[in-house]
C-alpha cells in the first residue's frame, strides 16, 4: 500500500509450493502492510524467491514524505510439513532506513523439517538463504517463532537485527534437532553498513 488504507492479505493454500518468485504485501506509507499466510505440504523457495511483508520508503512520490514508511509490517505465517529455502531465497518482515513503522512477526510451523540450504558464492558473499526480521528504522523489528522437529541450516541465516534506534526482537526455535553448518542464528545490534 502507498496510502492510508491497509493492504490486503495474501493467503496461499496449496498441496505444494515450488517457486523462485516474489510474494509480497508491503507498506510504503501510513497504511499497514497485509499479512501473508502459506499452508501447504512441501514448500521450496529457491533462486531469488522472496515472501515478505516489509516497511519501505517509496522510490517515487506515491506516498507523502510525512507518511512514508509509518505503517506497520504484516505477519508472515507458514503452516507446512516441510519448508526449504535454497540459493538466495528469503522470508522477511523488515523495515528500511528512514521508516518508523514496526516490523511484523514471522511464524513457522514445519511439522517435518525446516531446511536452509545455501552454498556460499565467494564472488557474492552477501547473498544467502535466510529468514529475516530486521529493522533499519526507528520502529521495532518483529519476532521470529519457529517450531519444527528438525532444523538444518547449511550456509543460511536466521536473523533479528537492528541498525538504528528501533529494537531487535526475539528468535524462538522449538526443535528436537538443530544442525548448523556454516550458518547462523543471531539477534544483534550493529552499526549500519557504510554506503
Amino acid at each position: 500500500t502507498e496510502g492510508q488504507a491497509t493492504a490486503g492479505n495474501i493467503t496461499i493454500d496449496a498441496r505444494d509450493l515450488d517457486t523462485d518468485s516474489k510474494i509480497v504485501s508491503d507498506t510504503l506509507s501510513s497504511g499497514n502492510a497485509g499479512d501473508i499466510s502459506v499452508t501447504a505440504n512441501d514448500v521450496v523457495l529457491w533462486g531469488e524467491a522472496e515472501i515478505a511483508s516489509d516497511v519501505e520508503i517509496p522510490e517515487d512520490t506515491g506516498a507523502s514524505a510525512a507518511d512514508a514508511g509509518t505503517g506497520s509490517g504484516g505477519s508472515v505465517t507458514f503452516d507446512v510439513q516441510r519448508l526449504t529455502l535454497r540459493d538466495d531465497a528469503e522470508i522477511s518482515s523488515d523495515t528500511e532506513a528512514g521508516t518508523s513503522g514496526s516490523g511484523g512477526s514471522i511464524f513457522i510451523n514445519a511439522a517435518d523439517a525446516l531446511v536452509l540450504d545455501n552454498v556460499p558464492d565467494p564472488s557474492d558473499p552477501g547473498d544467502e538463504a535466510g529468514i529475516f526480521a530486521n529493522t533499519e528504522g526507528s520502529g521495532a523489528a518483529g519476532s521470529i517463532d519457529i517450531t519444527s522437529p528438525t532444523i538444518t541450516i547449511t550456509g543460511g541465516v536466521i536473523t533479528s537485527r537492528t541498525e538504528s534506534t528501533g529494537s531487535a526482537n526475539d528468535i524462538i526455535l522449538r526443535t528436537s534437532s538443530l544442525s548448523l553448518d556454516n550458518g547462523s542464528v543471531s539477534a544483534e545490534s550493529r552499526l549500519p553498513d557504510a554506503d
